[in-house]
């Protein structure tokens, strides 16, 4: 029952933040603090090891430590990416996705998912004119994707047991 509850609230809060980020370009904290307690229960729950989630949170790290080099080599000096590149709500996003995947799921989700961004903003470029990118947002309805996707398949995107991949 407890998991049934846990995944109608997740179901909620992804649903919540696509639909803000989409309208907005801004997502309700809340919707974010909701999302890591769930990922931190499904965590517990699978048994998976804290230290995945470390690595993960240092290669979101990493990767936010390159694009302000490769700011900083493009302007010649130090331009803050959460300013005018990036904003924090995604920033947060990744962070609080990270307890639902192992090291190497988190991985293949965060390079897709900027993929599947820029593919998805591509094709929208030619039916409207926007200059920013709801990336949560995309990013959150591409999560739940994936959890339905997993559901009906009976796979576990959120694992390294993949043998799709």
């Amino acid at each position: 029952m407890l998991i049934i509850a846990s995944n109608i609230a997740f179901t909620i809060a992804t649903l919540g933040i696509t639909y803000q980020d989409f309208k907005a370009r801004a997502i309700h904290v809340l919707f974010l603090v909701l999302l890591l307690g769930l990922g931190v229960f499904d965590a517990m729950v699978v048994n998976r090891p804290w230290s995945e989630g470390l690595y993960s949170l240092g290669f979101t790290a990493l990767v936010m430590a390159g694009m302000c080099l490769y700011l900083w080599f493009k302007t010649r000096h130090f331009t803050n990416p959460l300013k005018a590149h990036i904003g924090v709500g995604d920033v947060l996003f990744f962070v609080a996705v990270i307890p639902f995947f192992s090291l190497y799921s988190y991985m293949v989700f965060f390079i897709s998912g900027l993929l599947l961004s820029l593919v998805l903003m591509i094709i929208a470029g030619r039916f409207i004119s926007s200059n920013s990118i709801p990336l949560a947002g995309i990013l959150s309805g591409y999560i739940l994707a994936l959890k339905g996707l997993g559901w009906a398949l009976d796979l576990n995107f959120f694992t390294n047991n993949l043998n799709v991949l």
